[in-house]
């Protein structure tokens, strides 16, 4: 039995699928849920350094970075000058 060789012709490229690369109210919210979630994952890790990164709860450092990130922003208050 012979052996068969496999040879590519071209390097295979990894595409997004494509309902994925259209422009859109839906690509815009899966763009920003993701930039949300990494800004989370982010702010937990400082939690998480701001403890000398001594063991913690991971979940309880998700949720409140979730809370600080998600906290209705409050209005500064204007200062006039002297």
């Amino acid at each position: 039995m012979k052996e068969k060789k496999l040879l590519a012709s071209k390097p295979l490229s990894v595409e997004p699928p494509p309902d994925s690369r259209r422009n859109g109210p839906v690509a815009q919210e899966s763009s920003t849920r993701f930039s949300l979630q990494q800004l989370i994952a982010e702010r937990a890790y400082s939690l998480y350094l701001a403890r000398g990164g001594r063991q913690g709860d991971p979940l309880a450092d998700w949720l409140e970075a979730e809370r600080q990130l998600t906290a209705e922003p409050t209005s500064p208050q204007l200062v006039e000058p002297d």
